[in-house]
């Protein structure tokens, strides 16, 4: 969903002081490049007639925490374990937005798999193709939970625009 300052979507903004979330059950030495993936993301956007995104490194943090977090639950949620939504992990980073979205996913292990199902679904792509966004962090966590049902890769994709001081 994405998020206006000032426009109110069913969320409200809260206080920062709930700490960031631990990433302690994700299994180690799960890495994935995530160039790729924004390299894709960025062509379909292209192939729209829209502007190239960048990563920001504070919106990777908070995409990657949130991941982290959704495979130590093992579960698929747009709210981290602390109750935060993703305007409050995007404050919590730094990012100070004027526009903020979030994508996720579960239980797909290939990144350019999980772009092609966002293209396919109306939320997800309204979300990558928004006119006004210029930044975006990937984040991606693969769980240790060994049990039946387990999603095991999860996908977190965060596109923003900051405030800009005048």
């Amino acid at each position: 969903m994405a998020l206006a300052k000032g426009v109110l979507f069913f969320m409200v903004v809260v206080g920062l002081s709930t700490p960031l979330i631990s990433a302690k059950t994700v299994v180690a030495g799960d890495h994935v490049s995530l160039g790729p993936i924004l390299a894709f993301i960025n062509k379909f956007r292209g192939a729209n007639s829209l502007s190239k995104l960048v990563f920001d490194k504070r919106l990777n943090i908070a995409a990657d925490l949130h991941a982290r977090d959704l495979a130590a639950r093992n579960v698929l949620s747009h709210i981290s374990s602390n109750g935060w939504s993703i305007t409050q992990r995007a404050n919590g980073v730094g990012y100070n937005w004027r526009l903020i979205a979030e994508n996720i996913s579960a239980g797909v292990p290939d990144g350019i798999d999980v772009v092609n199902a966002w293209i396919k679904s109306p939320k997800h792509r309204k979300n990558m193709l928004l006119r006004d966004i210029i930044h975006a962090g990937v984040g991606y966590a693969r769980s240790s939970i060994k049990e039946k049902g387990n999603f095991d890769h999860y996908w977190v994709l965060v596109v923003g625009s900051p405030i800009y001081n005048k």
